[in-house]
């Protein structure tokens, strides 16, 4: 149900908690009970039920890996993935290259050459320049087959604010590959979570998150930026492949939990098997409705209240009236 379903079931377990120390004779509170316990049971049953058809549906299995890196050259991010052999998926960093491929011949030539090498879609954080002058340039993924073609490419729909990170892009469909279909957003994309539902809602059967971590950051920093694509695997049910540049790189699975992750923050490689996934949950179906839905449900539920404190006889009015009857 995503992050403002679960807030939203909090908040009413809280509130009903406070009426029945209050009014434990109330019989309107054991219906808003009932009427919640049924709430949370059916959002429970579907999103179980979600997560049962997404099993059932996966199609297929990968060996996808992640090789970390920050400002190395593509001569580093190669000898980081030798001891990976054969994987279906290779993904390095947001800014792995910090040029457009077309304009430094060298390093796109070892980058197809890393595809080849492992046999392996590689998502390759770049640039792509959208002028002559090379002033206005997009934050790119670009995706390279196997044989070391470009399949397609992804741009930053929310680029940094205050930070010279390109020009916004406007679509997160996901790209078709031999392997499946991939689903892209790129480091602060994955900090909100309209790019990968709607790259969900349109078919991506696993998410790939390229993300520049600082060096400079502190642990606690890169913690509290590694739990996004967690929330973002919950909210899907599809599986995570985040590339951090100096750490932490994991793959997630689609309950949250990390089923392997870079040990530090240096050059690095991690893999893991990970299902493609084509079920939708109730937060993909639903997305921003839920929380309207929410704020609905609350207020016809504080109507009733709200209406037996209007039509109660005011004390004060009350007291006025019995007096005057006695000086009469």
């Amino acid at each position: 149900v995503g992050v403002y379903g679960v807030t939203w079931l909090i908040v009413l377990v809280n509130a009903l908690l406070f009426w029945t120390a209050a009014r434990p004779a109330d019989r309107g509170i054991r219906l808003c009970w009932l009427a919640g316990s049924l709430l949370a049971g059916g959002v429970k049953l579907s999103d179980s039920s979600s997560r049962k058809r997404g099993e059932s549906r996966s199609e297929r299995v990968l060996e996808a890996a992640c090789v970390q890196g920050e400002e190395v050259g593509p001569d580093e991010y190669a000898r980081a993935a030798r001891g990976l052999g054969k994987v279906d998926l290779l993904v390095l960093p947001e800014y792995a290259l910090y040029d457009d491929p077309r304009d430094d011949r060298a390093a796109d030539a070892t980058f197809r050459r890393l595809a080849t090498d492992h046999g392996a879609h590689v998502v390759l954080g770049c640039k792509r320049y959208t002028s002559a002058y090379h002033d206005r340039f997009r934050n790119t993924a670009a995706v390279l087959s196997p044989t070391g073609s470009l399949v397609g490419e992804y741009c930053k729909r929310n680029p940094l604010p205050f930070f010279s990170d390109g020009v916004a892009g406007s679509s997160s469909r996901p790209i078709g590959t031999s392997v499946g279909r991939l689903g892209i957003a790129i480091c602060f994309d994955a900090d909100f979570e309209k790019p990968c539902r709607e790259t969900v809602q349109d078919g991506a059967e696993i998410l790939i998150i390229p993300t520049f971590d600082s060096r400079a950051w502190g642990d606690t920093m890169r913690r509290q930026h590694e739990a996004m694509p967690r929330f973002r695997a919950v909210e899907t049910r599809r599986y995570v492949v985040r590339c951090a540049s100096s750490g932490y790189s994991m793959l997630v699975g689609p309950d949250g939990r990390v089923i392997n992750r870079a040990r530090g923050t240096e050059p690095e490689a991690v893999s893991a098997r990970v299902a493609l996934q084509s079920g939708v949950t109730a937060y993909v179906r639903w997305g921003w409705r839920l929380p309207r839905v929410c704020i609905g449900v609350a207020c016809l539920g504080a109507m009733p209240a709200l209406l037996r404190r209007r039509r109660r006889p005011r004390s004060g009015a009350a007291g006025y009236g019995s007096v005057s009857r006695t000086l009469s």
